[in-house]
């Protein structure tokens, strides 16, 4: 159902699961979507979205080099005048531990998983703030809330990430700028009813990449204009159970 006609929006990590479905839902929605990623991929979803009669354009870019996300969103100034959206999504994940993990991995995932996102932050806002208007949505994971093995990299990026989603809330909500961010726990694309890790789940079930785009969708949409500067949990419940619950015989399965 398209609810807007002139918003765009701005997804990284576009070209698979979270991102492309993402880019997927805001086109429905009426939203014109730049969908980023390093993948040439990016550019079928892009072209999937114009099949469909959505606007989309899809861009190679490697949010590692802080050039390149400077000069797309000097693209979207000059091309388009105004930027409504900005869905950080895209990430790295290593595992490893603390003692065995390299600095240049560390640096990795922290470039993709926290850097970058300040960086395209550093340049919406500015873009937003001419129009008084603007959400921004940072995917952050469960991983954020919960310590996972041999995680440190990641974990520590995202919990940074949900950070920097709300300090941006405090600075910028003045400006008529929502900043939130949502933490999945497993999302996958295409899950048979018997995959092993849905028992983990009081739903019965992992997440779907339409799970996570379906909020997104709601966020953009002025009936959300009060959820701002928060962290959104979405899994199935996972979070909410002692893992005691799965220790013990007859421990809750789909």
């Amino acid at each position: 159902m398209k609810v807007w006609q002139d918003r765009v929006a701005l997804v990284t990590g576009a070209a698979h699961g979270i991102g492309a479905e993402i880019c997927r839902q805001l086109a429905r929605q009426g939203g014109h979507v730049v969908a980023v990623d390093r993948d040439p991929k990016v550019k079928t979803v892009a072209e999937s979205i114009q099949a469909a009669g959505g606007r989309a354009d899809g861009e190679i870019l490697d949010l590692m080099d802080p050039a390149a996300i400077a000069d797309l969103f000097s693209t979207i100034a000059e091309r388009m005048k105004r930027l409504d959206i900005l869905v950080n999504n895209a990430a790295r994940q290593t595992w490893d531990s603390i003692t065995e993990l390299s600095l240049e991995e560390w640096d990795r995932v922290q470039a993709v998983c926290l850097r970058a996102p300040f960086l395209t932050m550093k340049h919406a806002i500015p873009l937003m703030q001419r129009q008084h208007a603007g959400i921004i949505i940072n995917i952050a994971s469960i991983h954020a809330i919960v310590g996972y093995h041999q995680s440190p990299a990641y974990d520590s990026a995202k919990a940074g990430l949900v950070a920097l989603t709300r300090q941006a809330a405090v600075d910028y909500s003045a400006d008529g700028i929502r900043t939130v961010s949502i933490s999945p726990a497993l999302v996958v694309e295409k899950a048979p009813p018997d995959y092993p890790e849905n028992g983990m789940f009081p739903v019965g079930r992992a997440g779907t990449p339409a799970d996570i785009a379906a909020l997104v969708g709601f966020l953009c949409t002025d009936q959300a204009g009060f959820i701002n500067g928060t962290n959104l949990v979405v899994d199935g419940g996972l979070s909410a159970v002692s893992p005691a619950v799965y220790w013990r015989e007859g421990a809750p399965r789909s």
